[in-house]
């Protein structure tokens, strides 16, 4: 049954409302993710995962963080803790998406938001370039470093229902970067849409692949002012346009 498929998980907080200009639940755009060798590290749900055939530009990551070209695959990592998906390479299905500066809630009474946080959003778009100080790109090292990090990410977000063993501990390099970097400004600070070029990617759910209605949100990264937004904006606004005109013709 489809409900035996193996499933990653990823817990954590996430909301009810959406903010941003790209919040569209109307979205037809889909990807697929896949777990490599840096996800899923010895079953606890994080690391990197790989998404497939989004049509989301990736000019702007690194050699190291995308398969290369304007729209190949990318790294990503997981947003929260408590939410599921299927990846691809495991029998799971294509997810639809829109990109937002909040997760959505499944269940409640988790919090109604969790809104990207600047520390992450800083640690991921320097993940994503290719250039976090102390991320191991090149060895086998690079798991631990996927592991670090999806720590950090886990902590700067506050995220529901992570053991404790999950947290950072105090020789994680990447709460040390993200200390330095914000020096007396608070990394916790909730993050506006595309902060630093980063985005929430929002998985809508398959029943039986995955939580309904909302998947395992992931985080994407463009830098500021390519026409991300104003190509987001678009297909939000044709993606409505096309539901109202079928809900019209019903």
């Amino acid at each position: 049954m489809m409900n035996n498929l193996p499933k990653t998980l990823c817990k954590g907080l996430a909301a009810v409302a959406l903010m941003g200009v790209a919040s569209s639940a109307f979205a037809t755009d889909s990807v697929t993710l896949n777990v490599g060798p840096y996800g899923d590290l010895g079953g606890y749900g994080g690391g990197e995962f790989t998404a497939v055939g989004s049509g989301l530009s990736t000019s702007s990551y690194a050699a190291t963080t995308s398969s290369g070209g304007s729209f190949g695959s990318f790294e990503t990592f997981c947003m929260a803790y408590t939410e599921e998906f299927v990846p691809g390479n495991w029998g799971g299905p294509p997810y639809t998406y829109f990109l937002s500066n909040n997760t959505f809630s499944n269940t409640p009474p988790y919090p109604a938001s969790d809104t990207l946080t600047q520390g992450t959003a800083w640690l991921y778009s320097q993940f994503a370039a290719g250039k976090l100080s102390g991320y191991d790109y090149t060895s086998a090292n690079r798991a631990a470093s996927a592991r670090d990090l999806q720590e950090a990410i886990w902590s700067l977000q506050g995220t529901y229902g992570v053991p404790s063993y999950l947290f950072p501990s105090s020789t994680n390099p990447f709460m040390a970067d993200v200390i330095g970097a914000f020096g007396s400004l608070d990394p916790k600070t909730p993050a506006s849409l595309g902060y630093d070029g980063v985005y929430i990617m929002v998985l809508n759910g398959w029943s039986g692949y995955g939580t309904t209605p909302f998947a395992q949100p992931q985080l994407y990264y463009n830098v500021p002012d390519n026409g991300t937004t104003g190509l987001l904006v678009a297909g939000a606004l044709v993606a409505l346009l096309g539901f109202r005109r079928r809900f019209k013709n019903v």
